[in-house]
């Protein structure tokens, strides 16, 4: 039990140093793809200007539908232009830049 809780210590200690914000949207992107978006925030610092940084991650949701994994469309990443980067506002972020995280064709 004791190593159980070291090792589960030891993992939740890069986020707690980091000041990370981790969320999950299951969602249909801009084009009509059903998917998943995760996005990981990470706080800004104490400075006036600093902002937060934001990636994005987009999936082709295929779990819950067919037992396979959820298949990789593409990141973004880039900076939160309020410092009040919360779930409903990293949500929009992240869709906004939806097409840019896309490969080219």
């Amino acid at each position: 039990m004791r190593t159980l809780l070291t090792v589960v210590a030891a993992l939740a200690l890069p986020v707690a140093v980091l000041g990370a914000d981790s969320f999950e949207y299951k969602l249909t992107f801009p084009d009509g793809t059903p998917g998943v978006m995760h996005a990981r925030v990470e706080k800004a610092g104490d400075k006036a200007g600093d902002k937060p940084s934001v990636r994005c991650d987009y999936f082709v949701s295929q779990e819950a539908e067919m037992g396979l994994p959820d298949m990789p469309l593409g990141s973004w990443s880039g900076s939160a232009e309020d410092k009040k980067a919360d779930r409903t506002a990293i949500r929009s972020l992240c869709l906004d830049h939806y097409e840019d995280a896309l490969p080219p064709d």
